[in-house]
């Protein structure tokens, strides 16, 4: 070996550490390089003649053409480790770079790659050489780290543990340390390589469903020292998208990063503000998944419902003025805590009087309950003291609750009309709901719409716990029954609040940027009308603060400032809440929907000021405008027009259109674009909503709501027709 290579001793020793077994068990052909090939590589001025050099002498095949590389897969053990052997043998940084770029050309192979980074250590190779950089000359750092980013850019997931483990830490040292000078294209074209190529292997490792834990490899991984550098390079508009990406997917196995990393938050946070709609969801999304891991479970039961009632007829002797009067402030008639205890005391009254009553009227006692029902969730199960009712009258309930299926099934034996059939359906699906069996609620109550479509009841109950679309559906038909008592109205517009939302959601991050739009807007009115007219106690009314918050958030997000009506409204029914459920004595539960509303209310001022330049940038770089919820979109018409409406399925989907991360969708006349999206009587959004034949304007989910808006829609209708 020549003495003129001698000076980089520390990259040597690495160099030669890094091989196992040794050189010449490798390839003992090679242990004696002649020292004018070597000079030959090192004195020749392009890498592509030390590459022919290198090919030349330890012949190997073309690497650049397909019969080539079918030779390299035959002999691939030989050929890698003779390229070993030249690393290992020679002390100089040109051949050991040409090594690691002929490895880096052949991972461009799909199936070598894979062999390269599993096999041949060519990943210790390019990092054991990157690690003097400052010493090394440049050229040769230049074709390492692309030989190395480019084939890292095309592992698949299942190669990205390794390459986390054995690369990830020397490119964010190389990030964070190496300069990259903006007036040189080419290195900031090695640094965009850099990034994407760390964004790409990290991306997948961070991804950990939820419920599930971390890998080993990315606990070892410094999250937070990534989350700094990420944060620095998210303020350079070019790497926006890759950081977000990396931001996105990691919120959830790396929450405690973030919590080290207040900037990583904010930014977050910031995004809330683009005006490109699928960004502000998935940084929605993405602060959801970021307090999952230490969410306590929402929950509105009351386990005991009598001693729930003598707490608060206590409390409420003894309540604040202010209290009072805002519970109160909506007339003390709709007061959900009065109406909860006149309901609970009045059932327990009837359960009694059934002691002093020498014959049990079961039919008359069912049409009490079903008063009951309607008018409040709460009904007091119990036990009946006397040890002697079923043994001498042959008493067939063993609780409260028992009694209801015995009411429903006598008033179904002397039905004289479709109400009676209503009524004992009513109490059989209270059942059900009281004793866990909601799948047979849910049952009872889809059979019973088709009797009867105007009770509110029977839609409440076959949206609970029912699938998000299924959900929404039956809430937003029950919304539009003619009597509706302000227990089921608030749930059922809670319960459209919620599943809209959640397939807003699930829409936008399908990149189904219509529908999501639709389902986000009738998200944010429902919990707004909740917001603005429910009882001031309702036991709802906190779980609705927090979707109509994350709503707003998505829906107006660039159109909002800290000093917003809206977001001071949130914030006061958010303080409101709080000191009621401190009267109430009932813990504040840490949901992620309220971590997530907290942190979005308390964050954003100082965030959208600091990241407001970069978010102008980025949104003018895709060229997007905000979609505002009173303009039009001829995007979804487009769409709509394009749809067999009277052959899909109602719960398929159609993948929107679009350009980059961005909306951009232009604004001509007629319907807003969630009313493209809507049924023209119930409101509930589709893309898949059948057309008016005569008229082909008015949208319907089904022939039910096609019947049920006709007198409304019939002189429209005629007008229309004729016109056409």
């Amino acid at each position: 070996m020549s003495d003129g290579s001698s000076s980089n001793t520390k990259h040597n020793k690495k160099r030669k550490s890094f091989l196992r077994p040794t050189a010449s068990a490798l390839n003992p052909t090679l242990t004696n390089v002649s020292p004018e090939f070597l000079e030959k590589l090192k004195n020749s001025p392009r890498w592509q003649d030390i590459v022919d050099l290198i090919c030349k002498e330890l012949n190997l095949p073309d690497i650049n053409t397909r019969s080539g590389l079918k030779k390299i897969h035959r002999d691939f053990d030989t050929i890698h480790r003779t390229l070993h052997t030249l690393y290992a043998v020679t002390h100089s940084d040109k051949v050991a770079g040409a090594v690691v770029g002929i490895f880096g050309k052949l991972a461009e192979d799909g199936i070598l790659l894979r062999r390269i980074i599993k096999e041949t250590g060519f990943l210790d190779m390019a990092v054991t050489m990157l690690d003097d950089w400052d010493t090394t000359e440049r050229t040769c750092v230049v074709i390492v780290i692309q030989s190395l980013c480019r084939a890292i850019s095309k592992c698949d997931v299942d190669l990205c543990p390794q390459v986390v483990q054995e690369a990830a830490p020397m490119l964010m040292r190389v990030l964070e340390e190496r300069p990259f000078p903006d007036n040189d294209s080419q290195e900031t074209a090695l640094e965009a390589l850099i990034v994407i190529a760390l964004s790409h292997c990290v991306r997948p490792v961070c991804l950990v469903p939820e419920g599930h834990k971390p890998s080993a490899v990315l606990k070892k991984l410094d999250t937070k020292r990534l989350n700094r550098l990420m944060v620095s390079l998210a303020r350079r508009p070019i790497y926006f998208d890759h950081v977000f990406k990396h931001f996105v997917s990691s919120t959830y196995a790396c929450s405690s990063a973030y919590w080290a990393t207040p900037s990583a938050i904010d930014f977050l946070v910031a995004c809330t503000r683009s005006v490109q709609l699928e960004i502000r969801n998935t940084a929605i999304v993405s602060l959801l998944l970021l307090h999952a891991p230490i969410e306590e479970p929402e929950d509105t039961s009351i386990q005991n419902p009598e001693t729930f009632l003598n707490d608060m007829q206590q409390k409420l002797s003894a309540a604040p003025e202010r209290i009072l009067v805002k519970i109160g402030k909506r007339g003390p008639e709709r007061s959900e805590m009065v109406l909860m205890i006149q309901t609970i005391v009045q059932f327990r009254d009837y359960m009694v009087a059934l002691l002093a009553s020498p014959s049990t009227d079961w039919i008359a006692l069912g049409h009490k309950l079903v008063e009951l029902i309607l008018q409040s969730e709460y009904l007091p199960n119990g036990t009946w003291i006397s040890e002697g009712l079923r043994g001498h009258r042959n008493w067939p309930c063993a609780s409260f609750f028992d009694t209801l299926p015995h009411c429903a099934k006598a008033i179904r034996a002397q039905a004289k009309s479709p109400a009676d059939h209503d009524k004992a359906d009513i109490l059989d699906i209270k059942y059900c709901i009281a004793t866990q069996q909601k799948d047979s609620a849910r049952r009872i109550a889809r059979n019973s719409i088709k009797r009867s479509s105007e009770i509110a009841f029977f839609y409440y109950a076959a949206s609970i716990d029912a699938e998000p679309y299924e959900g929404l559906h039956y809430s937003k038909k029950g919304l539009k029954c003619s009597e509706l008592t302000d227990y089921v109205r608030f749930n059922l517009l809670y319960r459209a609040s919620t599943h809209a939302l959640e397939l807003a959601q699930m829409k936008l991050m399908e990149r189904n940027v219509g529908e999501g739009y639709a389902f986000a807007m009738s998200a944010l009115e429902d919990s707004r009308t909740y917001l603005r007219e429910c009882p001031l106690d309702s036991r709802r009314l906190r779980s609705n603060v927090y979707v109509y918050a994350l709503s707003l958030m998505l829906v107006k997000g660039p159109e909002l400032t800290v000093n917003s009506p809206e977001l001071k409204e949130a914030q006061e029914k958010l303080d409101w809440v709080d000191e009621y459920a401190k009267f109430e004595g009932r813990p504040i539960l840490r949901t992620r929907e309220r971590l997530t509303t907290i942190t979005l209310l308390r964050r954003l001022d100082h965030a959208w000021e600091d990241w407001s330049a970069v978010l102008r940038q980025v949104d003018a770089h895709h060229n997007c405008h905000h979609v505002h919820p009173h303009n039009t979109d001829e995007y979804l018409a487009t769409l709509l027009s394009r749809s067999n409406f009277q052959q899909c399925d109602i719960n398929s989907g159609h993948k929107a259109e679009r350009k980059g991360y961005g909306v951009d969708l232009p604004t001509p006349k007629g319907d807003s674009p969630s009313d493209l999206y809507r049924c023209s009587w119930c409101r509930t959004p589709s893309a898949v909503l059948k057309r008016c034949k005569a008229c082909e304007k008015a949208r319907y989910c089904d022939e039910a709501c096609q019947s049920r808006h006709w007198n409304e829609h019939r002189k429209d209708c005629g007008e229309r027709s004729n016109k056409t």
